[in-house]
């Protein structure tokens, strides 16, 4: 049976269908953009956009299967472009199982981030739902209900920080072109010239720069509204025999004078948390103690906060970046955030606000950290949703005194 519909709340629509066990294909348009969300009963087995789907899947590949970077396994891996021929290499030991469902999770993440964006502009999505029981035989490698819900929250925070960044009528699947390249030169944008040629979109240039992709967007905006650079669309890329159109996509060592600047100059600002050390798979907490989540984009005062934090036997989860660490907090649901109140891509009355929507973070703890501690500062926490207020870098003593307070009806054991 086929359902069509206009729907305008995509994160509902979607966990209505989580919550009803739903087996089958949603297909969801907007103009030209046409994106298969794939379902079986409480999984997500499969998401595919038709206009970028080879560029998308290569880059999470590339993210998540670093050490399949000979000819011999792109050859293979660039293959491996639907479901059973993954659930196949799985089976026979080509790549691990928990690297497909981190890359399948990447990809799912980006299209319903372009998804939230378009709905913002145009209101309601046009969904058409079919059912299909035959996908409950495919479900070896789906994401659980759980893992689908990070994804759709991260994916969500992410439209949001879209539009609070007034980049709401572009897309991160748009090209950039430089128009006046004397123009270009004279400005100090830190994107070498080699990557606004049209043949990178701007999620491949935040992926080989290690860097938010609102940062990259917001930068290249500001150019295309002097006329400097243009926005295009640009098709996906070809299937080849021989791997050259794919790896040419690949983040790579600095090979020219601009990425060898950029990377010597700030090499670890802005990149994702995956790439600061946090990987998700990696994390072991124990249930018994409390998880305290610090969102800040500087590494010093991080640091020093999980120390602090580690004296006591508090355990420590470090978020760089929001966009990027939305589904760890999900997945992890820390007892208390500890959020920055000035970060480069978004706000912390953003994050706040965010968080206390969503139920799964609509009592917990959130402390806001900043070096603005005056009465308005903190009146727009509290109508954000703040739990409290810390003037960072916050004093040891002071910090644990605020944690336990906010902790203390928790019981541990």
């Amino acid at each position: 049976m086929t359902v069509t519909r206009n729907v305008s709340n995509l994160s509902r629509g979607i966990g209505e269908l989580l919550e009803q066990r739903f087996t089958g294909e949603i297909v969801i348009s907007q103009q030209e953009s046409r994106v298969s969300i794939y379902l079986s009963k409480e999984k997500l087995l499969w998401v595919q956009d038709k206009r970028h789907f080879r560029r998308r899947w290569h880059r999470a590949l590339n993210k998540h299967c670093a050490e399949h970077q000979s000819t011999q396994a792109l050859a293979l891996l660039k293959e491996l472009d639907n479901y059973q021929q993954l659930s196949q290499a799985v089976a026979r030991q080509e790549i691990r199982q928990n690297q497909v469902q981190a890359a399948i999770a990447e990809v799912a993440t980006e299209c319903l981030f372009e998804l939230f964006i378009q709905q913002s502009i145009a209101q309601k999505l046009m969904w058409m739902i079919e059912q299909n029981n035959r996908l409950e035989d495919a479900a070896n490698l789906g994401l659980s209900s759980e893992e689908t819900k990070a994804i759709i929250l991260q994916a969500d925070l992410a439209g949001k920080q879209w539009q609070s960044a007034d980049l709401g009528d572009y897309l991160p699947s748009l090209s950039p072109v430089i128009e006046q390249e004397q123009m270009y030169d004279a400005v100090e944008i830190p994107i070498p010239k080699s990557y606004l040629q049209g043949q990178h979109t701007l999620w491949d240039i935040a992926a080989k720069m290690h860097t938010s992709i609102i940062l990259i967007a917001r930068s290249l905006v500001n150019l295309e509204k002097q006329n400097i650079i243009r926005f295009q669309q640009i098709p996906d890329l070809r299937e080849t025999t021989n791997g050259k159109t794919f790896t040419s996509l690949l983040p790579s060592q600095p090979n020219s004078r601009d990425d060898a600047n950029l990377t010597a100059a700030n090499p670890d600002r802005n990149r994702v948390v995956a790439n600061q050390g946090t990987n998700p798979a990696k994390l072991n907490f124990d249930p018994h103690k409390p998880i305290i989540a610090c969102i800040d984009d500087s590494p010093v005062l991080a640091h020093s906060v999980k120390k602090i934090l580690a004296s006591v036997g508090y355990q420590s989860m470090i978020i760089s970046e929001p966009m990027a660490g939305m589904g760890l907090l999900a997945k992890y649901r820390p007892n208390l955030i500890l959020l920055d109140l000035l970060m480069p891509t978004v706000s912390g009355y953003s994050v706040c606000k965010f968080l206390r929507e969503t139920s799964l973070f609509k009592t917990t703890p959130i402390i806001i950290l900043t070096s603005k501690d005056t009465i308005v500062d903190r009146t727009r926490a509290k109508l954000a949703g703040a739990t409290d207020f810390l003037t960072k870098p916050p004093e040891p003593q002071e910090l644990l005194q605020v944690i336990r307070l906010h902790l203390i009806d928790i019981p541990w054991g």
